[in-house]
């Protein structure tokens, strides 16, 4: 293969007959300069590209551009990102990797399934087993220039009863909060049991 580089107003150089460690100071890569991908954002954060779970294009602040929302395994948790593109180049806006529950989180239930963006609202539910009770939760995001904490509607049962508790909380029992600050472990703690 081989290897082109450009250099900033010249004429694009095979450098294959060069000494490469001699000449690549002096020019970039046209990759470097005009690529600049979802994968490489990531990458630049550490992140590996293959461990996304899921990928939604959002459009976080209704212009023209195209945003994403990522949910990616990072190690043992779970990590929430937004990706803004602005003049068509891609930024990570915001990461929380305490906002979602962990695998092992549910206690021998489902942590986390039903995730979605869908209408402006990004949701997902979570179970979490507490004794002798299963809580059921729905947690419901609402797109406001940023991802904000709607409300959240709690299935409580005994385990082996038939009959539920339904709990709704909202904005006027929690406040404001915003996805990147929003963390599950200290929600389920404060609010829920």
């Amino acid at each position: 293969w081989t290897l082109i580089l450009y250099q900033k107003g010249n004429q694009p150089k095979n450098i294959y007959p060069v000494d490469i460690e001699k000449e690549l100071p002096n020019y970039y890569s046209i990759h470097e300069n005009t690529f600049n991908s979802i994968e490489s954002i990531l990458q630049e954060h550490n992140l590996n590209p293959t461990n996304i779970l899921y990928k939604n294009e959002f459009n976080i602040h209704k212009d023209d551009s195209k945003d994403y929302v990522l949910i990616i395994q990072n190690n043992d948790k779970k990590s929430i990102l937004l990706i803004k593109q602005k003049n068509g180049k891609y930024s990570l806006n915001l990461k929380n990797d305490e906002a979602l529950p962990c695998e092992e989180c549910g206690n021998g239930a489902e942590s986390f399934y039903d995730y979605k963006i869908e209408n402006g609202l990004l949701s997902f539910s979570s179970s979490f087993k507490s004794n002798e009770t299963i809580y059921q939760m729905n947690f419901q995001f609402k797109n406001d220039s940023s991802f904000i904490l709607n409300h959240v509607e709690i299935h409580k049962s005994k385990i082996g009863e038939s009959s539920e508790e339904k709990i709704v909380l909202d904005k006027n029992k929690f406040g404001l909060i915003k996805i990147e600050d929003f963390n599950y472990s200290n929600f389920l703690s404060k609010y829920v049991i």
